[in-house]
């Protein structure tokens, strides 16, 4: 967005369009600033499924209106979103990315151990108590061959990820 503010301020972008209004953005006062801004530059705005022309009064009114609308329809997905994993939690169930060591249980939505992970955690713990880095585990780790949860690097932050939740378990 801002690459396309900097072209529209250097006369490079006669006019920006937008597929949908919320597209440009979800608050209200993010869009009137976006679209006085290009105006101001020089630049038309236009937006393909809001007809909407700026240049009146009443048009102005109708943009402000669908920022509005915009704007209202992120807070209710951000609230149906907090009560669905709000419910979610109450009845037992993970909620976020299923952590090494886990996999997610089909039928209930609960976290069941991954017999392959669950070594590797272990042998991650063995490696700490020994007084390996995290670096040196990360190492070791990747000279095993052992593959990652999304088959990628290795990283101290997993690692301590990793160390921290079996801290967590053993309590």
């Amino acid at each position: 967005m801002q690459a396309v503010l900097d072209a529209v301020e250097g006369g490079e972008i006669q006019a920006v369009v937008v597929t949908k209004l919320d597209r440009l953005s979800r608050r209200v006062v993010d869009t009137l600033a976006l679209v006085e801004g290009i105006e101001k530059a020089g630049a038309a705005f236009h937006s393909i499924a809001e007809k909407v022309d700026t240049k009146s009064a009443i048009g102005r009114f109708f943009l402000t209106i669908c920022a509005a609308f915009a704007e209202m329809e992120r807070g209710v997905i951000g609230e149906r979103t907090a009560v669905a994993l709000a419910h979610k939690q109450a009845v037992g169930e993970h909620v976020g990315a299923v952590p090494y060591g886990f996999r997610m249980d089909r039928r209930g939505g609960r976290l069941v151990p991954h017999e392959e992970e669950a070594g590797t955690v272990a042998l991650v713990t063995e490696l700490r108590s020994r007084g390996l880095t995290l670096q040196a585990i990360v190492e070791e780790l990747t000279s095993q061959g052992v593959p990652t949860k999304r088959g990628g690097a290795w990283y101290p932050a997993t690692v301590r990820k990793i160390l921290a939740r079996a801290g967590k378990e053993a309590a």
